[in-house]
């Protein structure tokens, strides 16, 4: 079996963004998840299920047509919720996003909002919880983690979010579905699944390294940081906070040309 993941743009080193590079941890949490997601699976489902018994107990009391709508949305938030194989559920792509903040920290929220900005918040389907429901998750699980001061851009386009008129806002059936106790149950999920798997965990400290003078030691005096993976892209992130967006795009533009010389197609002598 070959896994291929599909990157937007051209074939060529000028259309490599590094500020939306954290989304393939998203995607790489899928085919982590995929070969082993005994850990979620054990650990959220039998808060679901007591959940879902517990909504059914209170709804025993309504009536007619209460009672059937009571019970279609218990069923449909039962089906959304519950682990399946093919990942087309809530609980599974919750859990990823939160893999992709457990690895990647602040810039993985920074490309969330980025991502996020401009779209239908509420809208509702089974393969992806809406984009309220995850940046719930995410800024809790942030909070969590001890990035509090990194959130505040998502706070506000939840404020947005809140006072727009344009999206249709909350109606009760979203209300119903996006269960608070449901969203962190599978949050601490989460959390457990990312500690049993013993993932690379991004930390304020972390953050404090790739801050810190020491890194002169992989780092370029033109400014180009010599690493792959996270630390790339958290470094990147750092280098966004820090300049404008022309000296930021040729600090990228000659990082990402250095290398793919030096390390990801290194010419041959």
């Amino acid at each position: 079996m070959i896994d291929l993941i599909i990157l937007p743009g051209e074939d060529q080193l000028d259309d490599v963004d590094l500020l939306s590079y954290p989304l393939l941890a998203h995607e790489l949490g899928h085919y982590l998840l995929l070969r082993d997601d005994s850990s979620l699976r054990n650990a959220f489902s039998p808060c679901l299920a007591k959940r879902v018994r517990s909504l059914k107990l209170a709804s025993m009391a309504d009536k007619g047509a209460a009672r059937t709508k009571a019970q279609a949305i218990i069923n449909e938030l039962e089906s959304l919720w519950t682990p399946s194989a093919d990942h087309s559920n809530w609980a599974h792509e919750l859990a990823i996003d939160l893999v992709a903040l457990w690895t990647c920290g602040p810039a993985y929220l920074a490309c969330f909002e980025d991502t996020v900005e401009h779209q239908q918040p509420y809208h509702i389907t089974q393969d992806h919880p809406p984009y309220a429901v995850r940046l719930e998750a995410l800024v809790h699980c942030a909070r969590k983690l001890g990035f509090d001061e990194y959130c505040n851009g998502l706070e506000k386009l939840r404020a947005n979010w809140a006072k727009s008129q344009t999206d249709g806002g909350k109606n009760n059936r979203f209300l119903a579905l996006a269960d608070r106790q449901i969203i962190d149950a599978c949050s601490r999920a989460a959390l457990e699944l990312c500690e049993a798997l013993r993932l690379s965990k991004c930390t304020p400290s972390t953050l404090a390294t790739i801050t810190r003078s020491t890194l002169a030691t992989i780092t370029r005096s033109d400014g180009i940081f010599g690493e792959l993976g996270v630390p790339l892209l958290l470094y990147a992130w750092h280098m966004f906070q820090h300049k404008d967006e022309r000296a930021f795009q040729g600090w990228q533009r000659a990082t990402v040309s250095w290398l793919a010389r030096g390390k990801v197609m290194p010419l041959s002598r």
